[in-house]
This record gives C-alpha cells, structure tokens and sequence, in this order.
C-alpha cells in the first residue's frame, strides 16, 4: 500500500479508542464490531475528533479461549484499546487525495481497517488505516487490499497470471480495477497501540467502517432579540434563493474555529460577545425553522492574514472550511435538516467584500460566513 502515497502528511496521529465485541463463527474466526473514536491533530496542532463504527472478520489463535475470564460474547471477548502514531511519518498521503497536503473533510467516509495483534492479557498490535474512501469504490478497495496489512502483491505491475487466467482483456480489466482499489484512499494512518481485556494469542484483522465527525451540541438559549445588520444580513437573490452573511467575528475568535460560546482561543470572550454570538445563532435558527430550505450552501471566508510558512492559502481555506463545517455540523444537530442537505465549503482568502490590505480590523468585514438558503 505504501507504494501508493505521494509522501508524509503534517497531520499526526493522537489516540484511538474502541470497545470491540467479537462473536466466533468457527474456530479461529471472529466476525467483530467496533464502536470508538479516533482523534487526529491538524498541522496547527488542533485535536480532531472523528466517530468511527467499523464490522469485520478476524483469525487467528486464542490460548485462553477455554479460560473465559472475563465477560463474553457468543464466545467472543469485550476488550478496549489504546494507541498511538508510528513516528513523525504516521499519517501519508494517498494517491486518492487531489492535494499534496490533507484536509479535514479527506478522513471522512468510508475506511478499510487491518490490524495484527499479539497478546497475553495485554497485548500490541500494529494497526493501517486506510481512510476517506468513497461509497463507490470500497468494493475496490477491498480486494485491492484484501490480507494482512495489504500484503497482497502488488498486480498492477509484473504478474502475469490474471492474463493467463482471464485472458489478455480479462487480466488488464482486472489490473484496471485493482488499481483504481489502490487509488481509492486519500489517507493513510499507521499506529502501534496497546489492548486490555481477556485475550490471549496472536490474530489478524480486516473491518470496513464508517468515519463521521460529531454533531456541534452548543445549546444556546431561545431568544428573539434581532441581531444587528452588521452582524447578520438576509437578502433574497431570487425567489428560489436567500443569502445569509454572518460577520465572522461574531461567532468566532480570531484564528478559532469554535463558536464564542465555547471558544478555545484567547482573549477569553466577554459577556456581551457571547450574548451576540447567541443573538446571531438564533436569527440562523429562526430563519432556518421560519421555511424549511431544500438545501444549504455554507461558506466559509477569512482575511488576507496568514502565517508566514503558509505560502498557497491552505492555512486560511483549512479554516474557513473549519467554520463552515462547523456551522453546518450545528445547523444539522438545531434544526433537523437532513446532514446530505447541507453542505460546507472553504473559500479561505478571496471574495473580499473591503480591501485585503488594510489591518486586522479594517478586514472585519472579509472574515464571515455564508449560508445559501436553496428552496427551488
């Protein structure tokens, strides 16, 4: 697989952990299911927290199968684990990623999860993460990488036997889609980790799961006071279309992507910027609620300011996508508008509404957020 990724990733692995159920079928195999989470940290250094629910086989040998010391299911075991990065390469970029550098969206989707363990009560194990894989291609992806740790060979390149097998057109048919299955991932992640439970031997593993990013849970109170315009502005760009315009500094601390509410940057917000932010979030949820959209379009937009290593935007558009997605993530979670029904876009630094020379200040105005109300 690794022959595959176009280099390492500023993304770093941080931990995962997972209650794991297994239910042996036959001797040696185990169908499982995972439930936990996995937290990653971005090239600022912010933690991010994604869901992930993955079903799978394992095999292998238990010493302890007998033994049951601990709770069991249908002759399976309940254990927890723990892990961490592999080393500053632990997270790469795959051939599926349309960038150089990851972004925060390209560890959602679907992922292919393949781990050998070893254990003895506790136990190690070496885990590979393939991550970011579309729906329509997993199918692809799993026979490309179907073994331990994708140990399949790799057959797009010398071997002959899918030409004497399939015939010229059938192996190159065959190569094609093997191929396509090695290029399905946008991110790699490798991880050592430690397990706890009632387990004893060595087996391998295979799972598909589903990575998610948790809802925004901000509960904000119910009020009807009317922001001013210079916080929100509503306008209708036709009668199938209103433009909602969200001065950015309103919700947000300067370089947070977290509402004032529950803001994680300094200065700490007073309590009349909290008040606003609450104001600004209900004249969003009023006007959501007040008619239903078919869809939403939420944009994302900062000033000209960057850090000085950022010398292609990346920094400002991982932001505003940031922004966006986090406004998307409490629309879905407030309102109950279906998540496939809103989507979020980072345009980072463009679209100035004033002069992107001007101070930190005098750009409030480029720093927003927009919301494209869609009802045709």
């Amino acid at each position: 697989m690794f022959q595959h990724a176009k280099g390492p990733s500023q993304w770093h692995y941080q931990t995962s952990q997972a209650a794991n159920v297994g239910v042996e079928i036959i001797p040696g195999v185990s169908v499982t299911r995972n439930v936990g989470t996995l937290t990653l940290k971005d090239p600022s250094g912010n933690l991010v927290v994604f869901n992930v629910s993955m079903r799978g086989v394992s095999a292998g040998y238990s010493g302890l199968k007998k033994l049951n010391l601990g709770p069991t299911t249908g002759g399976g075991s309940l254990n927890q684990m723990w892990s961490s990065g592999v080393g500053d390469n632990d997270i790469l970029v795959a051939e599926g990623c349309p960038a150089n550098e990851l972004s925060f969206w390209d560890f959602e989707g679907f992922c292919i999860v393949e781990e050998i363990s070893a254990a003895f009560g506790f136990g190690s194990s070496w885990t590979l993460w393939l991550m970011g894989i579309p729906l329509t291609r997993v199918p692809l992806a799993i026979l490309s990488e179907t073994g331990l740790l994708g140990a399949i060979p790799d057959l797009e390149g010398g071997s002959q036997w899918l030409d004497v097998v399939g015939g010229p057109l059938g192996g190159w048919l065959a190569k094609k889609a093997i191929r396509a299955g090695h290029t399905a991932p946008k991110a790699i992640v490798r991880a050592v980790g430690t397990s706890a439970g009632w387990q004893a031997g060595i087996s391998g593993s295979q799972a598909v799961g589903l990575v998610t990013i948790p809802p925004v849970r901000v509960d904000i109170p119910k009020i009807t006071v009317r922001p001013p315009r210079e916080h929100v502005s509503i306008r209708s760009r036709s009668a199938q279309n209103v433009e909602l315009t969200i001065m950015g500094d309103v919700l947000f601390n300067f370089d947070d992507d977290h509402f004032k509410i529950e803001a994680t940057k300094p200065p700490p917000p007073t309590a009349k910027e909290k008040f606003d932010c609450i104001v600004a979030l209900n004249a969003i949820m009023n006007t959501i609620l007040a008619k239903p959209p078919r869809s939403i379009e939420v944009w994302g937009y900062t000033d000209s300011f960057h850090p000085e290593w950022d010398h292609n935007g990346s920094y400002n558009r991982e932001l505003s996508y940031r922004r966006a997605n986090r406004m998307r993530r409490w629309i879905n979670h407030f309102t109950g508008l279906r998540r496939d029904k809103i989507h979020s876009h980072g345009a980072g630094a463009s679209e100035f509404v004033v002069s992107p020379f001007g101070t930190k200040e005098q750009q409030q105005a480029n720093r927003r957020v927009v919301l494209y109300l869609i009802f045709g």
